[in-house]
């Protein structure tokens, strides 16, 4: 049988091929378009039909990278407006990802919907009354998967040595790897008043990493201390010495499942994750198995130290977390079961 053969929009890397099944290739659209300048459908819809010289030489690349695939999943988001969508791609199965809902479900999800053949989600809750494949189907999509965002190759021998020596010789207390957003700022400086030092923070913070002195001024909390962005072998390498990653979502008791609810147990912490609404975390990791979840920032600053203070219980949950990852969330088996689904999908009729 001959591959098929996926578009899946991400940062730049090389092309793939999955399971003998997939070749699969990568397309940037940073690379041609701002997303600063495109931010919402509207927006994007405003680009195309102003002839904005940017949005047209993301089209016209995106036509050419296009040809020929038999899946085209917009995984990274989608910088195309729909109409052009719809005109164009009549053969191709068209796959909108919803990776940063439900925040962006109403600027960005929504209103372009009806030009996909289908949508993946990676958290599995919406609110305390829908679930995210119940609210895609009140919107109008009918064909839904859930797409777990881990980035675990559990083939990779020497990963999973490196972390199964780190049992035992970890010698930091806690860590947070991610960006700064304003919802997140008071937790943030819960969080440093708590652990001090004893919580380690690094992501691409503005302002060269300082922004967290000046976060009184928007109402978020004094943060002072720089944050610096590490590498991907510095990741790796601070993660193996940490027990605890304290993980938080953008909103409170709503989504769950972003990339760091599989790269901390991937790297051997313990995971301290805040609930999600319908509680629907619980489907991803086991609570107080395979990871343990707080209701508030005050519940996980007791339970951190809890589990500091009982360093066996940590490390029985840090590997089952591990355990987990390695059974259940490798990135490429996961990719290969979107682009299995996506393939049979129905055709939205013109």
């Amino acid at each position: 049988m001959s591959r098929r053969r996926a578009l899946l929009l991400s940062p730049t890397k090389p092309p793939v091929t999955l399971n003998d099944r997939w070749d699969v290739t990568f397309f940037n659209p940073r690379d041609h378009l701002d997303w600063r300048e495109a931010g919402t459908t509207d927006r994007l819809d405003r680009l195309w039909r102003d002839g904005n010289p940017a949005m047209t030489r993301l089209l016209s690349a995106f036509e050419q990278a296009s040809a020929g695939m038999d899946v085209v999943v917009c995984s990274f988001f989608n910088p195309f407006p729909p109409e052009w969508l719809a005109t164009r791609f009549r053969d191709q199965r068209l796959v909108l990802g919803c990776i940063d809902d439900p925040p962006a479900s109403y600027p960005r999800t929504v209103p372009a919907l009806w030009a996909f053949d289908g949508a993946f989600y990676v958290s599995p809750s919406y609110s305390a009354d829908f679930s995210m494949p119940e609210i895609l189907r009140r919107w109008g999509c009918a064909h839904s998967f859930w797409w777990p965002l881990t980035r675990a190759r559990t083939g990779d021998a020497a990963h999973v040595a490196a972390v199964e020596a780190s049992w035992g010789r970890r010698d930091r207390d806690l860590i947070y790897i991610g960006s700064l957003y304003r919802q997140k700022g008071p937790r943030f400086a819960a969080l440093n008043r708590a652990f001090g030092r004893r919580l380690s923070i690094h992501g691409r913070w503005p302002l060269a990493g300082f922004a967290g002195f000046v976060t009184p001024i928007r109402g978020y909390g004094f943060i002072p201390r720089r944050v610096r962005s590490l590498s991907d072998a510095e990741r790796t390498q601070t993660y193996l010495r940490h027990r605890i990653c304290i993980n938080m979502h953008y909103s409170e008791r709503r989504e769950t499942g972003n990339m760091r609810l599989y790269e901390a147990p991937w790297h051997g912490c313990m995971q301290l994750c805040d609930k999600a609404a319908m509680d629907l975390h619980a489907q991803i990791f086991e609570p107080d198995v395979e990871a343990v979840y707080y209701d508030s920032i005050d519940d996980a600053i007791e339970k951190a130290n809890w589990y500091l203070a009982h360093p066996q219980d940590c490390e029985r949950i840090a590997r089952a977390g591990f355990a987990r990852v390695q059974r259940d969330y490798d990135e490429d088996a996961w990719t290969v079961r979107l682009l299995d689904w996506a393939a049979a999908l129905p055709k939205r009729q013109p």
